[in-house]
């Protein structure tokens, strides 16, 4: 009989462990769950302005399947993303908060802060193209402004001072440029 109840006590301990660990578990996930909206808070307070991806895991069918930050329904989430068909053309977007809680609390170990490197390197490599836009359009601006003074110069040369007629020879765009130019009192006559 001492061998019947030290086995039911035995299970009656072990239930009440799984009880309290259950409890402690919800309360562990909960904490994971309330982080989601911190998190796409503080992603969406960078204002990357287009989506973000990283590639963590392959999935079934063998394509990735991703984390990504991007807009569902107008607001910017961390979203898991997994394609749907066997030519990895399909692709199912569900929010983070809506994945099982073991896969998000993998996700948050495994690939948060590998997500905001991503950030942080495309939001560099924005700027580095912007720079490049910046400095070739600067490039192409003084380049037509120089044109254009080239030709505000001739247009001066071409039009009698006294009169607005110009030059046959010359566009009536020229003859334009001329009589700005004289009107500002930048021409060189």
């Amino acid at each position: 009989m001492s061998k019947v109840k030290s086995a039911e006590s035995e299970v009656r301990h072990k239930v009440t462990r799984i009880r309290a660990l259950k409890s402690r578990l919800e309360a562990v996930d909960a904490e994971i769950g309330a982080l989601i909206p911190r998190v796409e808070a503080m992603l969406d307070a960078l204002r990357l302005g287009s989506p973000i991806r990283i590639e963590m895991d392959e999935g079934p069918n063998g394509h990735p399947t991703y984390l990504a930050f991007n807009k569902v329904a107008k607001q910017w989430r961390l979203c898991v993303e997994r394609t749907t068909d066997d030519l990895g053309s399909e692709l199912e977007t569900r929010p983070l908060s809506e994945v099982g809680r073991d896969e998000r609390a993998y996700i948050f170990d495994e690939y948060l802060q590998t997500i905001l490197d991503h950030a942080v390197e495309e939001v560099e490599r924005r700027i580095k193209l912007r720079e490049g836009t910046i400095r070739s359009t600067v490039e192409m601006v003084g380049a037509v402004e120089k044109v254009l003074k080239t030709e505000q110069d001739a247009a001066v040369v071409a039009v009698d001072p006294a009169s607005d007629a110009p030059d046959e020879r010359l566009p009536a765009a020229l003859a334009k440029v001329a009589r700005v130019a004289r009107a500002n009192g930048t021409t060189h006559d």
